[in-house]
């Protein structure tokens, strides 16, 4: 339990790296997005919040715009908030939440499922993600697939697709473009940039790989990145061409990666999603919804306030 705690704010410059590493590692909610590498690559300069030794922390992903300071969610960071390694509860939220320094104005920031969202001095808005444990053997976790999603893994199979890693970071985030495009609004060419520093930093740290599905003919039709923690599997950014659509290609990209890692004490994380179509995809495989709150603070000017 919290009975006595002091929350500090530190700026990038003042955290210790390996405390800061150590709690995420040790906490109850590890993930990727809160390691300092990954923070450093989507939002250089984050500051943060940390209670007592490091304790308990929150990162604080900041801009500057027009001299205003903000907190804001950065693209490939589903969840972040406050992470420990004992059980959090309401009040440690509230209290972290309430020493946010002042000086950040506007306030738009994920926190994680483990993260308690009620009476927060803060406007909320839930978003769902959906996860499929993995300890079970696979034949126990394959029982559990829709018929479609089983029928769907078939059709690939007899398409004679293949999965495996034989495919370049660069290779990667080329086929993203050329199959995401303009239909995906955030990815500008910073943000390509962004995910090419994450995917080959992750590569190195033994945190993320990368795999690509190809057809008989050795094309490639899909790709897909997996985030690793100890206790998790994150299904990061995906996309499909046509033929990768035809042939059901992402449903065997998933069920490869589940069968690697059916057996181990881990969660498969799907990362999202509020959409409808990802949401029915993910269900699928019989992994069921869980939620996450976003808190929403704008203590702007008046006229800022207007003009936005």
């Amino acid at each position: 339990m919290y009975l006595r705690f002091m929350i500090y704010y530190l700026t990038h410059k003042e955290i210790d790296r390996k405390k800061w590493d150590n709690c995420i590692f040790v906490s109850v909610n590890e993930f990727i997005y809160a390691y300092s590498w990954y923070l450093d690559i989507i939002s250089p300069n984050w500051d943060a919040l940390v209670m007592d030794d490091y304790k308990a922390v929150m990162p604080l992903t900041w801009k500057r715009k027009l001299g205003i300071y903000y907190l804001y969610k950065p693209l490939f960071a589903q969840q972040l908030g406050i992470f420990s390694a004992e059980p959090i509860n309401h009040d440690l939220v509230k209290e972290f939440t309430n020493e946010i320094p002042a000086k950040y104005k506007f306030i738009q920031v994920s926190l994680n499922e483990y993260n308690p969202h009620d009476d927060l001095p803060a406007d909320v808005t839930i978003n769902s993600n959906y996860e499929l444990p993995l300890s079970l053997p696979y034949e126990q976790i394959y029982s559990s697939y829709s018929r479609n999603c089983k029928r769907n893994i078939k059709k690939a199979v007899e398409a004679g697709l293949v999965v495996n890693t034989n495919i370049s970071v660069s290779q990667f985030t080329e086929f993203l473009k050329n199959n995401l495009g303009e239909r995906i609004s955030e990815l500008r060419r910073g943000n390509y940039d962004t995910l090419e520093s994450i995917l080959n930093t992750a590569a190195k740290n033994n945190s993320g790989k990368i795999y690509g599905v190809f057809t008989k003919e050795n094309e490639l039709c899909a790709i897909g990145s997996f985030m690793y923690t100890t206790r998790r599997c994150i299904f990061s950014v995906c996309a499909s061409s046509e033929q990768g659509k035809s042939f059901q290609a992402m449903y065997l990209l998933v069920n490869n990666e589940i069968m690697n890692n059916a057996g181990k004490d881990m969660v498969f994380d799907f990362s999202g999603s509020n959409i409808k179509g990802i949401a029915y995809f993910n269900s699928t495989f019989g992994a069921e919804p869980v939620i996450y709150p976003v808190i929403y603070i704008n203590n702007l000017p008046w006229f800022i306030k207007f003009l936005k």
